[in-house]
C-alpha cells in the first residue's frame, strides 16, 4: 500500500495543492451504474485511488463532469451515490480515468484506515537494522 500525500497523486493530473484526506493507493473492485448517452449501464472495474472522499477508477463506459453514479463496493455490498469530478486521459484499452466523488463524506467505506490528516511517511518510526558488535545483536541506526 502507498500513501498518497499532498505531493501528487499518481493518475491525475491535477496540481498537487491541499487535499482534505490522504489518497491510499488501493485496488478494490466495484461496479458503477447509472445513464450514459441515455441508456443504463453497469460497469464493473477497480479503483487506482481511494479515499474519504470517493476514488479514481478506469472506465470504458462514456461519462460527463457532474454526472450522478452510483457505486458498490464488491467486497462490503456497500453502495454509495457518486458524483464525476474528474476525467483523464484514455488508455489504449479505451478505459478513460475517472475521479468519483462521494455525495457525502464516507471514511467507512473502504474499510480502511485513512492516517491522520498531519502524518508525514518521512516522520514514521523504521525498526533499527541490526548488524556489528558481537553476534550481530547490535541496532545501527536506520538511514
Amino acid at each position: 500500500m502507498e500513501i498518497v500525500t499532498k505531493e501528487g497523486c499518481p493518475g491525475l493530473r491535477e496540481p498537487p495543492g491541499d487535499r482534505r484526506t490522504k489518497r491510499l493507493t488501493m485496488s478494490f473492485p466495484i461496479v458503477a451504474r447509472g445513464a450514459s448517452e441515455g441508456q443504463p449501464f453497469e460497469e464493473a472495474t477497480h479503483t487506482f485511488v481511494v479515499c474519504e472522499h470517493g476514488c479514481l477508477v478506469a472506465m470504458k463506459t462514456p461519462l460527463v463532469k457532474g454526472q450522478l453514479i452510483r457505486i458498490t463496493n464488491t467486497k462490503t455490498k456497500g453502495e454509495m451515490e457518486c458524483a464525476v469530478v474528474f476525467l483523464g486521459q484514455v488508455s489504449a484499452e479505451g478505459k478513460t480515468e475517472v475521479g468519483i466523488e462521494f455525495q457525502e463524506s464516507s471514511p467507512r467505506f473502504w474499510q480502511v484506515t485513512f492516517p491522520p490528516d498531519d502524518w508525514n511517511p518521512r516522520d514514521r518510526k523504521r525498526p533499527p537494522v541490526y548488524g556489528g558488535g558481537p553476534l550481530g545483536r547490535n541496532p545501527i541506526p536506520a538511514k
